[in-house]
């Protein structure tokens, strides 16, 4: 699969921060990064679709196992560092179209509120952290607190039934229950 469009595209639409309905950037986080509610200019750059998963056919389209593992972030864009997060994702995407174990990933974003999200399906929690810790990915976590001033990540175990089920909103509820990475408390 080739997610590079997309990320590029859900960065460049997500590069402003959310300051009462004003969308131009600001240069200091508000106290809360998550109280500007990207639900209204939710927009979708790529859905939850490959050949492996599509919900408008059922969802799984593959034999699989028992349960899978549900993955979603909300990062919010630092929209001074956009051209080093766009090399990055590019990086990133490159490596998740060779990844064993990923089922299907969306990617999402408030240009409102100047957050970028992502959504995915993995076979197993071990793909999943293979994933994370190697490759363009791992580089990427080292420019973390470069290219955003806050972020949030969770995973969850889901069976297929789950999976088959999963939504945006599914995952826009897990994640409202997180909070912000320890990394971003300096």
């Amino acid at each position: 699969m080739r997610f590079a469009f997309f990320l590029a595209l859900s960065t460049l639409l997500t590069v402003t921060a959310c300051d009462d309905g004003d969308t131009t950037p600001v240069e200091t986080p508000p106290a809360d990064p998550y109280a500007c509610d990207g639900n209204a200019d939710f927009t979708l750059y790529q859905p939850l679709v490959s050949p492996a998963f599509d919900p408008a056919q059922g969802g799984l389209l593959i034999p699989g196992g028992d349960s899978y593992v549900v993955h979603t972030t909300q990062l919010v864009n630092d929209p001074t560092q956009m051209e080093l997060f766009l090399q990055l994702m590019g990086g990133i995407s490159e490596q998740l179209a060779q990844t064993e174990g990923l089922i299907a990933v969306s990617l999402g974003g408030s240009e409102a509120c100047g957050y970028s999200r992502t959504l995915a399906i993995w076979a197993d929690e071990a793909s999943m952290y293979k994933f994370v810790g190697s490759g363009a990915h791992a580089e990427a976590m080292g420019q973390t607190l470069v290219v955003s001033s806050s972020g949030r990540v969770t995973h969850w175990t889901a069976t297929a039934d789950e999976v088959n089920a999963l939504t945006w909103d599914v995952a826009k509820s897990r994640i409202a229950e997180v909070e912000t990475s320890p990394l971003y408390q300096r």
